[in-house]
C-alpha cells in the first residue's frame, strides 16, 4: 500500500504521549511502513528496520522493547514478526479488506503474533483459524495444551462407570473457553503481569498456554521481555 493515515488524536493520547521521541519514531515506522499489512500483521526484521529508520540496531530493539511491554505492539525478533495493536484503529477496513485481512492472518506462519491480534480483535475470532490449529483444521500438537490432551485421552479409555468424569471435565472445558472470551488477554500482558507478581518462566508460560497461545512463540516472547528487564536494570 502507497499511503497509511494516523489520525490527529495521535498526538494527544496519553499512552502515545508517554513514549520517548525515539519509541513515538519507531510505532509510526511500524504504522506506516511501506511493508505493513492494513491488518497490523507483518514480517518486519530488525536489520530492515534499522536501515529504513537509520537507527541502530540497539537503540531500535530498546524503542521495540519498551512498544511490546506498553501493550501497543507484540514483536518476535525469532520470526521477524510484528502485530501493531493500532493499525486497524486508524485504518477501517471495508468488507473486501476484511476478507483480504482474514486470508492474510490464517496464512501467516507466525501464530503467536495471530493470537495477539485475536486477543484485541475478538470480532475476527470465528472468522480466523484458531492458533492452535494446523492449516488444514486439525490439531498441531505443538499448539495444543497439553493438560486438554491428557484428559481427553484418560477420559475416553474409561469405562461407562466413568461417565460423570466426563461430563465434569467437559463442563470444565467449557467454563475455561467461557473464561478465554470474557477476558481476551494479550499475550504481552500475560508476561507483563506474570512478571510484575514475582512468577516463574515457565509459571507463565503455562499461564499464556491456558489462554490459548502457543507455546514454542510464548518462550520466545517471555524470554525477549525477561532479557529487556535485565538490560534495564543494570
Amino acid at each position: 500500500m502507497g499511503y497509511r493515515k494516523i489520525a490527529g488524536s495521535f498526538w494527544t493520547t496519553p499512552e502515545y504521549r508517554k513514549l520517548t521521541i525515539e519509541e513515538r519514531y519507531v510505532l509510526i515506522y511500524c504504522l506506516t511502513s511501506n511493508h505493513s499489512h492494513s491488518s497490523g500483521v507483518f514480517y518486519s526484521p530488525v536489520a530492515l528496520m534499522s536501515f529504513e529508520t537509520g537507527m541502530v540496531p540497539e537503540a531500535l530493539r530498546k524503542a521495540l522493547g519498551t512498544l511490546s511491554e506498553a501493550f501497543l505492539i507484540s514483536y518476535s525478533e525469532e520470526t521477524s514478526s510484528v502485530f501493531v495493536r493500532d493499525m486497524l484503529k486508524f485504518h477501517k477496513p471495508n468488507g473486501n479488506e476484511k476478507k483480504s485481512i482474514i486470508n492474510h492472518l490464517n496464512e501467516f506462519p507466525d501464530k503467536s503474533i495471530v493470537s495477539a491480534f485475536l486477543g484485541v480483535y475478538r470480532e475476527y475470532s470465528e472468522e480466523v483459524a484458531e492458533p492452535f490449529q494446523s492449516p488444514s483444521g486439525t490439531l498441531s500438537e505443538p499448539f495444543r495444551n497439553p493438560s486438554d490432551t491428557n484428559t481427553n485421552t484418560n477420559t475416553e479409555t474409561n469405562t461407562n462407570t466413568e461417565t460423570n468424569t466426563e461430563t465434569n471435565t467437559n463442563t470444565e472445558t467449557r467454563k475455561k473457553k467461557k473464561k478465554k472470551k470474557d477476558e481476551p488477554l494479550t499475550l504481552g500482558k500475560i508476561i507483563s503481569d506474570g512478571m510484575n507478581s514475582g512468577k516463574s518462566k515457565e509459571d507463565i508460560i503455562e499461564t499464556a498456554i491456558e489462554h490459548g497461545f502457543n507455546r514454542d512463540g510464548v518462550e520466545v516472547s517471555v524470554d525477549y521481555h525477561m532479557e529487556r528487564k535485565k538490560e534495564a536494570a543494570v
